[in-house]
């Protein structure tokens, strides 16, 4: 079940440091499954609310512009 804590993302150029908007980022589960997916908007941001803490996930990270991301949070 889920829990009240949020993952906030802020997506940023690893040269520029500048915010990056509507980078495609899907947030899955420790067994790869898809949890949800959000698009950064023009700030860079997104969120995933409602995330148990005690858990392990993945976020990939997907720009046309940019090389595909995968992080563990």
């Amino acid at each position: 079940s889920f829990g009240g804590t949020a993952l906030n993302v802020v997506t940023q150029s690893e040269s520029s440091k500048q915010p990056l908007s509507g980078v495609e980022l899907t947030l899955l589960d420790d067994a790869d499954e898809k949890i949800d997916a959000q698009t950064s908007n023009f700030s860079g941001e997104a969120a995933f609310p409602g995330l148990n803490e005690t858990n392990t996930y993945t976020l990939l990270a997907y720009s046309s512009n940019f090389f595909p991301k995968r992080v563990n949070v």
